[in-house]
């Protein structure tokens, strides 16, 4: 687990990717929620490894891991390479939508309205693989 990244810095690629959303306007779980339709939107992603062939999104888990299922309430969605990156470069921007994931995991008592706000980027696909980008921001509507 990496040292969780502000909401807006750059990151250079580590194993895994936390955002700490806790210093946006929305940057807790009640906030994002009563704001509806909070998106994450990660600005030219970057993976190294062999292979890479996408990311998954978490919400609020940290530890979250290539072996971290996708069934787990804090799953937010998964972002696929087509062709796949090279190493280094940037390979786009994507914006995901983590209410749903906020929901399932309100809805089962495994955060608070209060919590801060964290999300996770898993690179899939390489023992090796790491994950960094360029920028991130949370995206509201009329915000």
């Amino acid at each position: 687990m990496s040292d969780p990244v502000m909401l807006g810095e750059a990151a250079k690629p580590q194993p895994t990717l936390t955002l700490d959303l806790a210093a946006s306007k929305s940057g807790t779980v009640g906030n994002a929620l009563r704001a509806g339709g909070t998106d994450v939107r990660l600005v030219d992603v970057t993976v190294e490894g062999a292979s890479v062939t996408g990311f998954r999104i978490f919400v609020n888990k940290p530890d979250a891991s290539e072996a971290t299922p996708i069934e787990e309430a804090s799953y937010a969605g998964s972002v696929a390479f087509f062709p796949l990156p090279v190493a280094g470069q940037p390979s786009g921007t994507f914006v995901i939508d983590i209410d749903p994931a906020l929901e399932r995991m309100v809805s089962k008592e495994m955060v608070s309205i209060d919590d801060p706000l964290t999300v996770t980027l898993v690179p899939i696909g390489a023992e090796d693989a790491r994950i960094g980008l360029g920028s991130s921001e949370l995206v509201t509507p009329g915000g």
